[in-house]
């Protein structure tokens, strides 16, 4: 998965430094090049738009629906270009956050009332889920802070408030 195979490229050279402070120079060598890798792998899955969610029977999945949880790690992993950072951050920004007050919906489009993932708009069928949106604020605070900014606003407790007045949930408790 992007998800995974980024934040494993993110991970892995923080891993190198401390390998090499305390002498083991081989394992952190080795943590860089698998980084590498996995950073080229992700590279491959760029659809144009966005990053694929993953690999399954030999096939993408996610080519042709917008999975967030991975694309924060790509930009963050270093495996998204410059160019493709901005861009994945305009797409996420005009898929996944248009007319989602509470922060970026994790999947777009969602599928239809009552599919095997859930009512369309919620959970991971098509809802938002904080632990994902957080990365995204990370990811874009790096290439594009004013949405960085205002994705983390969208994610208040206040924000949730003006846009729901009438839904405790998400205000006084939380989905993580």
């Amino acid at each position: 998965s992007v998800l995974n195979s980024g934040f494993a490229a993110w991970v892995l050279p923080v891993f190198a430094g401390l390998a090499e402070r305390i002498g083991l120079d081989e394992e952190a060598a080795e943590a860089r090049a698998v980084a590498g890798e996995l950073r080229e792998a992700i590279q491959r899955d760029w659809t144009g738009e966005w990053f694929v969610r993953a690999w399954g029977g030999g096939k993408p999945i996610g080519d042709d629906v917008l999975w967030l949880e991975g694309q924060p790690w790509a930009i963050l992993s270093g495996a998204a270009t410059d160019d493709q950072a901005r861009s994945l951050l305009r797409t996420i920004d005009e898929r996944c956050r248009q007319g989602a007050p509470s922060g970026a919906r994790v999947k777009v489009p969602a599928v239809a009332e009552g599919a095997p993932m859930g009512p369309a708009g919620e959970g991971t069928n098509g809802g938002m889920w904080f632990a994902i949106s957080m990365t995204l604020v990370w990811a874009a605070a790096r290439v594009d802070p004013a949405l960085g900014w205002d994705e983390l606003r969208r994610m208040t407790l206040s924000a949730h408030s003006d846009a729901y007045p009438g839904i405790w949930e998400g205000t006084l408790s939380g989905p993580d």
